[in-house]
């Protein structure tokens, strides 16, 4: 695939709520790129954006935010990771997506994460 291909602009707010433009490095369809990705702002710095320096990601007309201390299914339990914003107010929706090495396959599934 064209690297060009591979980037999307957007931009993404900080742990202090400032907001940086530029492109992020997509592999696959960005709801799967887990809890780290690869973000050139419009100076093309380089920059690894994971959940621990990131509060929101907006890529196009999606967003994706951090959320914490969550179960997914009652399966799994995560300390952060990113997630698609579905809807925000009173309740927030999220949808988690993760990816599971099961059987020397990998297993996709996702979750609505409802945050009251």
């Amino acid at each position: 695939m064209n690297s060009q291909r591979q980037l999307r602009k957007g931009h993404y707010y900080d742990l202090d709520g400032n907001k940086t433009e530029g492109n992020f490095k997509i592999k696959g369809n960005f709801s799967e790129a887990g809890s780290k990705l690869t973000f050139y702002t419009n100076s093309n710095e380089k920059l690894k954006l994971n959940t621990s320096n990131v509060l929101s990601i907006i890529i196009g007309y999606d967003s994706l935010s951090v959320i914490r201390n969550f179960s997914a299914g009652g399966l799994s339990y995560y300390e952060a990771a990113f997630a698609l914003v579905y809807y925000t107010g009173a309740i927030n929706i999220y949808k988690h997506e993760r990816k599971l090495l099961q059987f020397n396959r990998y297993l996709s599934s996702s979750y609505p994460i409802i945050e009251i």
